[in-house]
């Protein structure tokens, strides 16, 4: 998956915005937008969002989480409009 919200697949840093949402949504968003335009046309479905029912280290509320997990599959579709989007 692009992001996945399990506490070894994130990096350190984005503790630092736990009480930042806005900030942090934008990091991880310029995140999967770049892994997208880097990866387009090379994958045939994207995996957008794993352990969105378990955010760890983020503290996120589960509404910030799922604005998260809408918010990177619209950047997925904007950047790679007819590839199937996956979130587990």
């Amino acid at each position: 998956p692009i992001l996945r919200f399990d506490e070894a697949f994130l990096p350190d840093w984005l503790q630092f915005w736990n009480d930042d949402f806005p900030a942090m949504q934008t990091h991880i968003l310029k995140y999967v937008r770049e892994a997208a335009q880097a990866f387009k046309g090379k994958v045939h479905f994207w995996h957008a969002v794993a352990g969105v029912n378990s955010p760890g280290m983020l503290k996120l509320h589960p509404e910030q989480a799922l604005r998260l997990t809408v918010s990177a599959v619209d950047v997925l579709r904007q950047v790679d409009p007819d590839a199937p989007v996956l979130v587990s």
